[in-house]
């Protein structure tokens, strides 16, 4: 498409099977020629609604535009991810729904406005802001099934302008603002990437983390659903570093992790299918935590990372599914013992037994 063309991106859950209207290549010739609006699912009829309300010509639907069972082509429309949803005019974001048989539309009870006061305040370095403050009781938000699916992770995240239709209200988000139904409050929009290495890890260490909190239907896909991210980042103006921005250079930033406490069964989180190499956090299910030490400092680090390579299942997709990867460090080494059992480790003290 050239430049001046618009059009919405959608993001929902498909719900396993419920998602029975898609492109496949006995259909393909069916779906160019047109598709009957009465055939959709409730949620794509209101996908489309919207989307015509909004004076828009084209949408983008998953399951519609990518051809389901031809795997070569499925692959390369994948890889094309982030340019469908960091170049779309507008992302809806079907969060209430939990299948594409539920819509949207009808799933939102708007609150009733709140009265709120607006206080400004300047804080120690003389940074301006704004305090929201109300007698009455703020409506508590409610998880939406959304918010737990891997593959929507990467939606949001590169989508410059998205309407949330949530379980409890409308909610506008771009990079300068956030609005909702019920707290119609101006905030400050998406910190700019940083200039230097210390935040472009810790920003990164970030996204690895919240997505390790949510779901996929097939483990597999643990990668390929996050991979729009890193390359979209790695685009000239979009990340610092550029083209340097590679695969081989975030494992190098995110081989510091540990599964989070209870989240992570750490005796069945391995896969017994090979997805990574096992020192990165893409190898196990569960919530993991990348950490640098203390937010404000990297610490010393006790070993040097001389090389990482990893093995490409596809040429296509750079940041996509691995086949092999290996990494080489040079450090000191110190006698320990694991107990399997507790996944405690304890180091032996020189000079004692």
């Amino acid at each position: 498409m050239s430049e001046d063309v618009r059009w919405c991106a959608l993001s929902y859950c498909w719900g396993g099977q419920s998602q029975s209207v898609m492109t496949t290549v006995a259909t393909l010739q069916e779906r160019l020629d047109g598709i009957d609006f009465r055939e959709l699912p409730k949620m794509l009829q209101d996908a489309v609604i919207t989307t015509h309300r909004l004076g828009i010509q084209y949408i983008w639907i998953d399951s519609l535009c990518i051809v389901q069972d031809d795997n070569n082509e499925k692959a390369q429309d994948i890889a094309q991810m982030g340019e469908v949803y960091s170049q779309a005019y507008i992302t809806l974001s079907a969060s209430s729904a939990a299948s594409a048989t539920e819509g949207f539309l009808p799933n939102c009870s708007i609150p009733q406005p709140l009265t709120l006061v607006a206080l400004r305040y300047v804080n120690e370095s003389g940074v301006e802001g704004t305090i929201i403050a109300t007698s009455e009781p703020i409506p508590e938000g409610v998880p939406d099934p959304i918010n737990s699916r891997a593959w929507t992770f990467q939606e949001r995240v590169l989508s410059p302008r998205l309407v949330d239709f949530s379980s409890t209200q409308v909610c506008w988000r771009c990079n300068s603002t956030e609005r909702s139904g019920s707290l119609m409050a101006k905030v400050d929009g998406k910190s700019s990437p940083s200039a230097n290495l210390q935040g472009i890890q810790q920003q990164w260490k970030h996204l690895v983390t919240a997505y390790s909190q949510r779901n996929l239907t097939y483990p597999t896909d643990k990668l390929i659903a996050f991979s729009a991210i890193p390359k979209t980042l790695g685009r000239p103006g979009r990340w610092p570093m550029g083209n340097r921005f590679t695969m081989q250079s975030l494992w190098k930033v995110t081989h510091l992790w540990f599964p989070s406490s209870g989240t992570v069964d750490k005796r069945k989180a391995r896969l017994e299918t090979y997805r990574a190499p096992s020192w990165s956090w893409a190898s196990v299910d569960g919530e993991v935590e990348c950490k640098l030490g203390v937010e404000s400092s990297i610490p010393e680090p006790a070993c040097e990372v001389l090389g990482v390579r990893v093995g490409l299942a596809n040429d296509e997709a750079p940041f996509g599914t691995i086949v092999s990867g290996y990494i080489i460090i040079r450090g000191d080494v110190r006698q320990a013992v694991f107990y399997p059992l507790t996944s405690e480790l304890f180091f032996y003290k020189s000079g004692t037994e």
